[in-house]
């Protein structure tokens, strides 16, 4: 079997130091390690440069040296991204190509000539057609995305062959969503035989193994996998590739015209018409009003781009940081939710405007109250039980409980 194994690893701008030190204790070194030990595994690797900036800022610069170590040694691919994590899809062209070349100038500035990407990673896997241009102006010659975006379903498509963007050289690297998930949030870190029975059993991977995942899944928010990982990649009946050396295998291409969908797009998410559920739900009223406040604050910044405003510069480099995907991720209900994160992400967003001379007094005013609103909601969802119940009804329904930090996000 050949395995090609894709992780991501991110944490959001102006993460808590406590956080990432336990990360980097729980997951980014032993995994770093693991490849060490096992000088003959590949993996493409996808590390925004969010994350590498506080990594070094935090003085874990040995995390930094090990990853291009390994990347020296051909153990390490990487990929492109957008260095704040924001879901491309909804943005224009100027802020995707602002933050994809962010990325690229941080990364090449610590990880050196390892640094030499010729992949993309759209955060969350979050694909819409205004990528394509970019990424064909990028010239990458393959991105990664989950296999629902093919047509709508999970479980359909076969990794016995490639595919790519229509009319265009641009191929595709679908992920086996089922395997990926399953080795998250239900393997038995005890038991590697079941992996590899789930695997027989699903059918579709036999030959080639496609797996994505957020590396913090290994050791950080599942103690042990980590371990387990390892066994499963030392068996005798497993090679490991990365995603450049996977399209080489493949001598049949099929031209497709991937959906708007992500990683975490369900079914029936395309029956609603919500390709991005966690990060705007018209149905989720906190959404809503998240995302009214960006529009407001992005047509700000651009009207004072215009005026040629001497606070644009510092305010497009809080601009670039606020939109992170993760407010509305934690306001998404399904299962992720943190009424804290989601004010403390609103009000940095709303801080956006204060270098600007050139907002007046009624337009920040008019900011300010959605900001208001945002907060109400939050407080309010939180306290009354409204978003513990929704999250509580949601996972009743997958009936999965996923693992944040080691724990379950809900006991039991």
């Amino acid at each position: 079997m050949i395995w090609a194994n894709f992780f991501h690893i991110y944490q959001p701008p102006n993460w808590d130091k406590k956080i990432i030190r336990k990360v980097v204790k729980e997951s980014y070194r032993p995994f770093l390690n693991i490849l060490k030990r096992n000088p003959k595994v590949k993996i493409t690797l996808n590390i925004n440069a969010s994350l590498t900036e506080q990594l070094i800022e935090h003085s874990f610069k040995d995390v930094i040296e090990d990853i291009k170590y390994l990347a020296e040694k051909g153990q390490i691919e990487f990929t492109h991204s957008a260095k704040y994590h924001l879901i491309l899809p909804l943005y224009n062209k100027e802020i995707i190509w602002r933050q994809i070349k962010l990325n690229e100038k941080v990364n090449k500035k610590y990880l050196g000539k390892s640094y030499q990407p010729k992949g993309f990673f759209p955060p969350e896997m979050a694909w819409g057609t205004n990528l394509t241009p970019l990424l064909k102006k990028l010239k990458v010659e393959w991105v990664v995305l989950d296999e629902i975006a093919h047509h709508q379903k999970i479980g359909e498509i076969t990794f016995n062959k490639g595919y790519k963007i229509k009319n265009t050289d641009i191929r595709i690297i679908f992920r086996n969503r089922i395997i990926s998930d399953y080795f998250v949030f239900e393997a038995d870190p005890e038991n590697p035989d079941e992996f590899f029975e789930k695997i027989k059993n699903e059918g579709r991977s036999d030959t080639y193994l496609i797996t994505a995942m957020d590396g913090e899944n290994l050791g950080h928010h599942r103690p042990k996998i980590d371990i387990f990982w390892e066994k499963l990649i030392k068996r005798s009946e497993v090679e490991t590739v990365n995603f450049s050396e996977l399209i080489e295998r493949y001598d049949k291409w099929e031209e497709i015209s991937p959906l708007a969908s992500s990683w975490s797009s369900e079914p029936e998410d395309f029956e609603e018409k919500i390709p991005y559920f966690l990060w705007q739900n018209p149905k989720n009223e906190i959404h809503q009003k998240q995302w009214e406040l960006t529009k407001i604050i992005l047509e700000l910044i651009a009207r004072a781009k215009e005026k040629k405003d001497k606070g644009i510069s510092e305010a497009e480099k809080l601009l670039d940081k606020a939109l992170a995907s993760d407010q509305f991720w934690w306001a998404s209900l399904r299962p992720w939710w943190h009424e804290l994160i989601i004010i403390r992400e609103a009000q940095e967003l709303f801080g956006v405007l204060v270098p600007l001379k050139s907002i007046s007094v009624q337009e920040k005013e008019k900011a300010n109250t959605i900001l208001q609103n945002i907060i109400n909601l939050a407080n309010s969802w939180q306290n009354s039980g409204k978003a513990e119940k929704i999250v509580k009804e949601y996972l009743a329904r997958i009936g999965i409980i996923p693992h944040l930090g080691g724990e379950r996000i809900i006991k039991k």
